[in-house]
């Protein structure tokens, strides 16, 4: 294999992994954590650090999208907590990480001079040996891409179906790595604070003006169990959901000209990122999701992205380029989200 070469993307992460030493103490406890594909490397990457997630959504390392997998990180030793060892490769020319929590792993991959060590990633908790997570933390599958394209690379994800799906298109199933932590509270009554309440997210499309909100009513009714099908179009994991049933688009938009019909969307709980996700569709091409922490409050920090098919359009009928990954993510666009009724 060819060694670590010293090219201008490794120079620039090591810029960014000492403004992150240099800014770790003000790191809170636990840490939201972002995964991102890149659709040429086809190499997934985790990061908590918000100095990386910006560098990567503003181009300074081009070709990364957000997945819609999120990660909460332990950033301070805890009881019965070990750390992750963290390493960075450019094996294949293509930038590559690896995380692992197993002590005798990271001491061999330390002793190995195609990997550069950048330090402890997080604190974790491990799996017992039939691969068991304690209360509180949810299990994070390690997948192995075989040197998929010359050149190695490893997903985590916390998502069963996408490690199924990964598994179907070569990857290696590792086992669970990491138990990383959960949200304790019931999911599905979390989920259901959403029900028979009608709430307005900001709109980030141009074409219905400059500040078009959307508005939503979300039914009780139509509660469900977990959801296998239509967040996990977004990317999402499976989560208890429910639908909404009304909307109105362009709602106090700068035209004040909107559109009311049924679409499809659904929201519910994340406990693994410990937030609520909302997505909906207007059609083939594109769906929109909000991201908030809370559903007991009037208003709520969102964060908005637009998620669109991974795919190639030079074929009459579009092709997925990447069947393990079908799913891109825009960067974040923070706003505010506000509870109408009740």
């Amino acid at each position: 294999m060819p060694g670590t070469r010293r090219n201008p993307l490794f120079a620039a992460t090591l810029a960014i992994v000492a403004s992150i030493a240099a800014s770790s103490a003000a790191d809170a406890e636990i840490a939201r954590g972002v995964q991102y594909f890149h659709t040429e490397f086809e190499h997934y990457f985790m990061t908590r650090h918000q100095a990386e997630i910006v560098a990567l959504e503003t181009g300074v390392f081009p070709g990364w999208f957000r997945t819609g997998t999120f990660y909460q990180f332990e950033t301070e030793p805890k009881p019965r907590h070990v750390p992750a060892c963290r390493f960075f490769s450019s094996l294949g020319g293509k930038a590559t990480h690896f995380f692992t929590a197993a002590a005798d792993e990271c001491a061999l991959v330390k002793g190995n001079p195609h990997w550069t060590y950048e330090g402890v990633a997080f604190y974790t908790l491990l799996p017992d040996a039939d691969g068991a997570c304690p209360a509180g933390t949810g299990a994070i599958h390690r997948l192995y891409n075989d040197g998929r394209g010359a050149s190695p690379n490893h997903a985590y994800t916390p998502d069963v179906l996408k490690r199924d799906r990964l598994v179907a298109n070569g990857w290696i199933s590792e086992g669970v790595a990491f138990c990383l932590p959960a949200s304790t509270g019931d999911a599905p009554a979390k989920t259901q604070l959403l029900a028979d309440t009608i709430w307005e997210f900001p709109l980030n499309d141009a074409s219905y003006g400059e500040g078009a909100r959307a508005r939503f009513g979300f039914g009780s009714a139509r509660f469900t169990g977990v959801l296998s099908g239509f967040l996990a179009w977004f990317g999402a994991p499976e989560v208890p959901y429910l639908s909404f049933n009304e909307w109105v688009i362009g709602f106090g938009g700068a035209t004040g000209i909107g559109r009311s019909g049924a679409e499809s969307g659904a929201a519910g709980w994340d406990a693994g990122a410990n937030q609520y996700v909302f997505g909906f569709t207007t059609g083939y091409d594109a769906g929109t999701v909000n991201l908030f922490d809370r559903a007991d409050l009037p208003t709520v920090p969102v964060c908005t992205v637009t998620v669109t098919p991974n795919i190639d359009r030079r074929y009459a009928t579009a092709y997925n380029l990447h069947p393990f990954q079908p799913v891109l993510w825009s960067p974040c666009v923070s706003g505010m989200a506000t509870r109408v009724q009740p």
